[in-house]
């Protein structure tokens, strides 16, 4: 629960996008499928450009696979599947 508020207060202070990208991400592994709806708005909010320009390489995958588990736990099948093709290639051009 402490790691949520710390999270949560991360997130409402916007002053770094990467840092509430992140915690957006661990938020939404730590909810895993309660609150889907607000998990799917916060995780395409990472998933943005804006956002995903000031994130590494790890973080972005982190934040494409949660993505994309959760989009499975929607049953949202063909966009999980189309964001597999796209996290498979940037695993193999990105390194």
């Amino acid at each position: 629960m402490l790691l949520r508020t710390n999270f949560t207060k991360i997130l409402s202070s916007r002053s770094n996008t990467a840092a509430a990208a992140v915690a957006s991400n661990n938020i939404v592994s730590i909810k895993k499928d309660h609150d889907l709806f607000d998990s799917e708005k916060k995780l395409k909010r990472a998933m943005g450009d804006k956002v995903q320009d000031k994130l590494t390489g790890p973080q972005k995958k982190a934040v494409a696979f949660n993505y994309c588990l959760l989009l499975l736990c929607m049953n949202k099948v063909v966009y999980s599947n189309l964001l597999v093709v796209l996290l498979i290639m940037f695993c193999l051009f990105a390194g």
